[in-house]
Order: C-alpha cells, then sequence, then structure tokens
C-alpha cells in the first residue's frame, strides 16, 4: 500500500513532519548546486527556506513548482528537508510562489547547505 501523502500549507510545515513522511509542498527554486554527485536546490516561500534532494529531476532557479510526494528527512537539531525520490514529481506552476527572505539571507543559507 503506497503511503499517505500530505499537502503542506507553505514550506515552514516541513519542520513539523517527520523523517519517512511523504509530502507535497509549494515553492520556488532559488539554487541549484552538486555535492558529492547528489543535486541538490534551495527552495522557499514566504515562510522558510529547505533544501531538496533533487535526484533526476530538473528545475530552473527563479521558477516555481510543486513538489509531489517528496520523502522528508530529519537531521540532529531538528532540522529537516526533503528528498525526490522514485515516486516524486516536480511539476511546474503558472504562477509565481513569493519569497519573503531577502537576497543576502538566501545567500547565507546557500552557503551553509552547500
Amino acid at each position: 500500500m503506497a503511503p499517505a501523502i500530505r499537502t503542506l500549507e507553505n514550506v515552514k510545515a516541513l519542520k513539523a513532519c517527520v523523517a519517512g513522511e511523504r509530502v507535497t509542498f509549494r515553492a520556488r527554486v532559488l539554487r541549484l548546486w552538486e555535492i558529492g554527485g547528489l543535486r541538490m536546490s534551495l527552495v522557499g516561500d514566504e515562510s522558510a527556506l529547505t533544501r531538496i534532494e533533487m535526484g533526476e529531476a530538473a528545475a530552473e532557479p527563479g521558477r516555481s513548482y510543486e513538489f509531489r510526494n517528496t520523502l522528508v528527512r530529519q537531521y540532529p537539531g531538528g532540522w529537516h528537508s526533503a528528498s525526490l525520490v522514485e515516486d516524486s514529481e516536480v511539476a511546474p506552476l503558472a504562477g509565481e510562489v513569493p519569497v519573503s527572505q531577502d537576497e543576502a539571507y538566501i545567500e547565507r543559507t546557500y552557503k551553509i547547505l552547500a
């Protein structure tokens, strides 16, 4: 039986999820990078920023997407991220997801995660 997929109201709601949970949310791609052979992205909305392990999925910086059926990961200290896995989808949105964080904050977060 396939796991239940919860639709999140915003990126910040990822913090309340448990590792292994499957979630769908909308966010704008802010940065893309590769580390140790893994393709990563920094995404966000008005509520928060998070990292997504992209796998083979394609996305463009500055574009907004719905990240469907992502796998929640949790790290020591309560930090959360999402991973695109076999059943995940990245669907481009017609509209733009607003991001409230300023460019300096986005860049600092990117440097920490990359």
